[in-house]
């Protein structure tokens, strides 16, 4: 029932100028979608703006948008195998690509596979651990950031202090070096 459903798209989703899958795509005032590229072209070689389709002319030449609902219907159609015309439902572990049904039992059995759906949701929950683990690190950072900017600061602000630190930095070090010898 998918590939049906997936299938009666495709009018949708072609362009009746070029017969080609629709490449940015528009739509006018009538509903029907075509190329930018092919509108404005059929438009420059037309006496009148009309519809290629059902052939409905417009006085003026219509501002032409981007069809922002193409390229979901696009993205149907990449979820269907090409070998085997059925929807895209299984996630190939091992292969890390989704595949049919079919490719299930004729290219990838004794693979890892899983539903993908299933897939979908560990890499949500995978990609929601690393923000929130990016996000601990930013702020741990920009502590310890702030942390040695106001230590510099207080170092330069107090230099007496500086001075009693490398200086008795310098007797131990001495003290460790004589002991040594």
């Amino acid at each position: 029932m998918a590939e049906a459903q997936l299938f009666g798209l495709q009018d949708e989703i072609t362009c009746s100028v070029c017969l080609d899958s629709l490449s940015d795509p528009i739509s006018i005032l009538c509903g029907h979608s075509f190329c930018l590229k092919c509108l404005t072209d059929y438009w420059d070689q037309s006496q009148e703006c009309s519809c290629p389709q059902c052939r409905r002319t417009f006085t003026m030449r219509p501002e032409l948008h981007r069809n922002t609902l193409t390229d979901p219907v696009r993205n149907l159609k990449e979820e269907i195998c090409a070998k085997h015309h059925m929807s895209l439902e299984i996630f190939c572990k091992t292969d890390e690509t989704c595949i049919c049904v079919m490719c299930v039992v004729n290219g990838h059995s004794g693979h890892k596979t899983v539903e993908l759906e299933t897939e979908r949701e560990e890499k949500q929950v995978i990609k929601k651990f690393l923000k929130e683990v990016s996000s601990i690190y930013r702020n741990k950072k920009h502590k310890q950031t702030q942390e040695l900017q106001k230590m510099a600061n207080d170092e330069r602000a107090d230099p007496v202090r500086h001075y009693k630190c490398v200086s008795c930095w310098l007797t131990c070090w001495l003290g460790w070096y004589k002991g040594a010898s």
